[in-house]
């Protein structure tokens, strides 16, 4: 039995690492038994984002598995799910371990540095982590994730969670009054952040809004912000320091009865949306419009409660990134409402210099032809800009893929 299991798992690490090493398109869905919409979302699916393809069943209901203490990594339990009428049920001296996904679970992220897709069950409040590549399940016991008293409370169910940049996990209630944060180092630390407040803007859009702002998913861009959009297609952006939500509208396109439930990110940096109540395809959201349309190739998608990958917004990374030293954006912080751009070594030839805010919204746009090494050209911020991080984009207009992307303040 254990050299059968040690073959399964060596299988599972070398079809895992088979696949990682290979440039892909993909993400983890929490998806349900038989992709039935009617049914709870209790198993976990690697796929083809752009074709819907499958590409591994991490987490089946019907699956083996093996639970351990995440602080300790002691075993907690060994399920063969294959005998399990064979098993007895726990004495009073042994605790009943719950199964990986015994309520439903809508908020998932997958930890790229330590692959690791994070998740936790609906009205459990516990962080739990599957490592897909040795099919392996961690709890972090009897550590508060949450407030909710049950299946029942529904403002205090965790439906949202992502990672940001420095590998730090967030995750947000239903109501927004609980903006959980944890890491992933030696001593994982998880905190209550307490709530997320509404920018002024919002009005009568408020991030707590039931009607408007629950469920949904959470993606991270690399300039510290989060992006949520909900169930009902509400798009906001979290400032992770000050914990502010601004609404920037609502997405239109969806199909109808298309509730969006699940967000990732696309190699070219691009917001893709899962549902839960729908198959129909997944949707990718062009945000400075707030309209969306059908991705890729897939007519047929898994339903899905939860989509997670390890890209971050407005980050094309099919885009070969240029070393700065070959060129440099100055003044930072703008001073003057120009900022100029220094061609230090790049290869003659046309360039466009793209001024983005922190959305990928583009702001202004400039062509110039570069002659020689050390050739100078401005691009003007407008004196009609907010103070803030703002993105400098230098790429050529034709040929190679290359691309400089510098951040900016305007003060």
């Amino acid at each position: 039995m254990r050299y059968k299991i040690l073959l399964t798992t060596i299988s599972l690490a070398a079809s895992f690492l088979s696949f990682s090493q290979q440039k892909s398109n993909y993400a983890y869905v929490i998806t349900s038994p038989g992709n039935n919409k009617t049914v709870g979302w209790t198993e976990v699916k690697m796929i083809d984002l752009t074709t819907g393809q499958l590409l591994q069943n991490v987490y089946e209901s019907n699956m083996s598995y093996s639970l351990f203490d995440a602080r300790s990594k002691k075993l907690l339990k060994e399920s063969n799910k294959a005998s399990a009428l064979n098993q007895t049920a726990p004495s009073a001296a042994t605790p009943l371990i719950r199964e990986p996904f015994d309520t439903y679970s809508a908020a998932a992220a997958y930890d790229a540095k330590h692959q690791r897709l994070y998740y936790t069950p609906m009205g459990i409040n516990q962080l739990r982590y599957i490592e897909p590549n040795t099919g392996k399940i961690y709890y972090f016991n009897n550590e508060t994730f949450g407030v909710a008293k049950d299946l029942n409370d529904l403002p205090n169910h965790i439906t949202r969670m992502t990672f940001d940049p420095n590998g730090i996990g967030y995750a947000l209630s239903n109501d927004g009054n609980h903006f959980i944060s944890f890491t992933t180092d030696k001593n994982p630390v998880i905190t209550d952040l307490g709530s997320v407040s509404d920018a002024a803007s919002n009005k009568d859009v408020s991030i707590h809004s039931q009607q408007t702002s629950w469920g949904g998913d959470m993606v991270a861009d690399r300039v510290g912000n989060l992006y949520l959009i909900s169930a009902h297609q509400a798009l906001f952006r979290i400032n992770i320091q000050t914990q502010v939500a601004t609404y920037l509208g609502t997405v239109t396109g969806f199909p109808q009865n298309f509730s969006s439930n699940g967000a990732a990110v696309d190699d070219d940096g691009n917001l893709v949306v899962s549902s839960a109540s729908s198959t129909a395809g997944y949707y990718v959201v062009d945000i400075p419009s707030l309209t969306c349309k059908r991705y890729g190739s897939c007519d047929s998608s898994y339903v899905g409660s939860d989509l997670a990958n390890g890209n971050f917004l407005f980050e094309n990374k099919n885009l070969k990134k240029v070393d700065n030293s070959k060129l440099s954006v100055y003044p930072n912080p703008v001073v003057n409402g120009l900022v100029y751009t220094n061609f230090n070594n790049l290869p003659t030839g046309k360039y466009s210099i793209q001024l983005l805010d922190q959305s990928g919204k583009l702001l202004s746009q400039k062509t110039v032809d570069i002659k020689f090494a050390g050739q100078v050209e401005s691009i003007a911020t407008g004196s009609q800009l907010s103070r803030g991080e703002y993105v400098v984009k230098v790429m050529p207009v034709q040929g190679s893929k290359n691309v400089t992307v510098t951040k900016i303040l305007v003060q």
